[in-house]
């Protein structure tokens, strides 16, 4: 059992809203383990203590929301406030060092308004490679037919080879059935 560890509200808001922010599925058990409290404990400190409890709510929910906003500012183009040390002459060979605001506006970007729109509907914008598969109830033995009648044997038996078959070409017969090409003995192979 933990030793009683008690509550400081100077501390442990902070300390659980940074281990949240650092652990994005940070359960109330793996909270509960790093601040060295059961997790009897961390529901009794959000309960009783409503800093506690906005810390972790903070740490969990708003900065993913702080996060999403600024890939939507980024997704679509901003202004932002940029500052700048520069010299200004203040007298005959004087200068004084300023610190000035400059606007900046920064373009769209298509990659984090890419990433932005697969987030928000995946169905339409995901990067995915689908993979579409289709079946053809054919005669296997009537369209070698076919291409032997049309294109000669030799020139049957490349593209079957070419589309992988790996059938007995040679002699016999197919192992589905179809009838084997004639070969010339000469290019016959032996059956080992």
């Amino acid at each position: 059992m933990p030793a009683k560890i008690p509550y400081d509200k100077t501390k442990h808001p902070a300390l659980v809203r940074g281990f949240c922010l650092q652990d994005r599925d940070a359960t109330d058990a793996k909270l509960a383990f790093m601040l060295g409290i059961s997790r009897r404990t961390l529901q009794y400190w959000k309960t009783r203590h409503p800093e506690f409890k906005q810390a972790v709510h903070d740490g969990k929910h708003v900065c993913d929301s702080v996060v999403a906003s600024r890939l939507y500012d980024r997704a679509t183009g901003c202004e932002i406030t940029e500052q700048k040390a520069v010299t200004v002459a203040i007298g005959e060979g004087q200068s004084e060092l300023q610190i000035v605001d400059l606007k900046k506006e920064i373009p769209p970007d298509t990659a984090a308004a890419k990433h932005w729109l697969a987030l928000r509907d995946p169905e339409r914008w995901k990067d995915r490679q689908e993979m579409v598969t289709f079946s053809v109830d054919v005669d296997f033995s009537e369209w070698v037919s076919e291409l032997r009648r049309r294109f000669g044997d030799p020139v049957a038996k490349q593209l079957l080879e070419q589309q992988g078959y790996k059938g007995d070409l040679i002699e016999g017969e197919f192992s589905d059935g179809a009838q084997a090409l004639p070969v010339s003995p000469a290019r016959a192979e032996p059956h080992t």
